[in-house]
Formats: C-alpha cells, sequence, structure tokens
C-alpha cells in the first residue's frame, strides 16, 4: 500500500510540472526541456516581425536589374540652367520655370524706356542673376484669359515667325482691362501695360511688345518709343 502512494506522489508531482511549464500534452520535448515552450517567450512572433520587417523595406529592382531612382522634391525648385534656385528678386512661373523680375522696373508709376535703354537695363542686373530682355513667346506665356495672344492661340506673331504676315486679327487681343489683374498674373508688382520684348520684327524698324491690359502683340520703333521693362531669367 505504502508503494502505490509513493506512484501517486510521483504522477502527481509530473503532472504538475507540466502545467507549470506551459507544455503541450503528447510534447516530449516540451516536458524534457521546459525552456522549448516558454508561454512568456516571444521569439517565435519576433522573427516573423523582423521578417515581414524585412519584406517591406525590401527594394523591387526593374527589369534591367537596378534600382529605381526616387524622385525627389527639390528638381522642383531647379531654375533652368539647372542650379537650385529661389527665384531672388522675381517669380517662379511654375508652368515655365522662367524667373520673371518681381517688382518690375517701375513698381510703383510707369518708367518706360526705348528697346535699347531697356536692354542696358536688364543687362545692369547681370550682377544678381542672367536678366535679359524676354522673347515674345516668353512674354506670352503670361497671358491668361485671351486665348488669341495665350501660348499657341491664333496670334501668328512668334519667335518662329517675324514677317508682317504673321500679324493677323487675333493679335489684337481682347477687351481691355484698365487695372490690374489684366491678362498677366496679377502676383506680378509694377505696371500692367506694354512690355518690350527682345523679338524684332523682319522690317527691320519695328520691336514686338507685348499690352498686358488687351493681351496683343504688336510691333513699335525701339527708337521713337518707350516702353515698360520686365527682365527675366
Amino acid at each position: 500500500m505504502k508503494k502505490f502512494w509513493m506512484v501517486m506522489l510521483a504522477i502527481v508531482a509530473c503532472l504538475s510540472a507540466g502545467l507549470q511549464t506551459g507544455c503541450p500534452d503528447g510534447d516530449d520535448d516540451c516536458a524534457s526541456d521546459p525552456s522549448l515552450c516558454d508561454p512568456d517567450s516571444d521569439t517565435d512572433s519576433d522573427a516573423g516581425a523582423d521578417a515581414d520587417a524585412d519584406a517591406d523595406n525590401d527594394v523591387v529592382e526593374d527589369d534591367a536589374g537596378t534600382t529605381p531612382e526616387t524622385d525627389n522634391d527639390a528638381d522642383v525648385d531647379a531654375d533652368i540652367d539647372g542650379s537650385t534656385t529661389t527665384c531672388d528678386g522675381g517669380w517662379l512661373d511654375p508652368a515655365t520655370a522662367l524667373c520673371w523680375q518681381n517688382p518690375s522696373l517701375a513698381s510703383g508709376p510707369r518708367n518706360p524706356l526705348s528697346w535699347d535703354e531697356a536692354v542696358a537695363y536688364c543687362n545692369s542686373l547681370h550682377e544678381s542673376g542672367s536678366w535679359r530682355l524676354p522673347t515674345i513667346n516668353e512674354l506670352r506665356s503670361l497671358v491668361h484669359g485671351c486665348p488669341e495672344t495665350e501660348t499657341g492661340g491664333a496670334c501668328g506673331m512668334t519667335n518662329a515667325c517675324l514677317s508682317l504676315d504673321c500679324m493677323n486679327i487675333a493679335c489684337s487681343g481682347c477687351p481691355e482691362l484698365y487695372t490690374p489683374p489684366t491678362y498677366c498674373p496679377a502676383v506680378l508688382d509694377g505696371p500692367h501695360f506694354a512690355y518690350w520684348s527682345s523679338s524684332h520684327m523682319d522690317d527691320g524698324i519695328n520691336t514686338l511688345y507685348l499690352d498686358c491690359s488687351r493681351g496683343s502683340v504688336w510691333g513699335r520703333s525701339g527708337v521713337y518709343n518707350e516702353l515698360d521693362v520686365r527682365c527675366v531669367r
């Protein structure tokens, strides 16, 4: 009888040890080494999390086996010459990447110049950037709300067509707007009237200009006329 109770006590002790280690029923390995099934151990879950993290961080290569370049937001601020800029002294047109002098030569009252004076003025600003007179195409890129003279509009006067034959009725623009906002961006400070371009007509006399108040494109003699100046770079 004494031997029977000793056997029973041994069985109870063994079962108690199995419950304390959290071993599954019938797991002989666990019973021999309780650390194999420690309920507080998160080794397996950590390994799974690490594997998921590695998968999330994998760089997908393209078909050529190279790693694709990532977009760089700094490229948005790249000047047209490739250098980064904040367009100091001007307004950066996001549509063309052109930096327009802002304010213009005359931020208040008009200060019109002859064409030669306008060229000399823009050249004098070289210490603060490569400023110059804009071409007629560049000036037309400022026009909004007057389809005839916007870029690609019906007006025939462009950098590629500077003869009198290209001056059609569409170049007369739209109804006059006497005060800003005109057909040029309201963000541009200074007079919104007639701006000289660097584009000479083929007649050897007239130089093209843009009148922001009408959105019109016409030509005038640079010797006998004075117009407003807004440099670009």
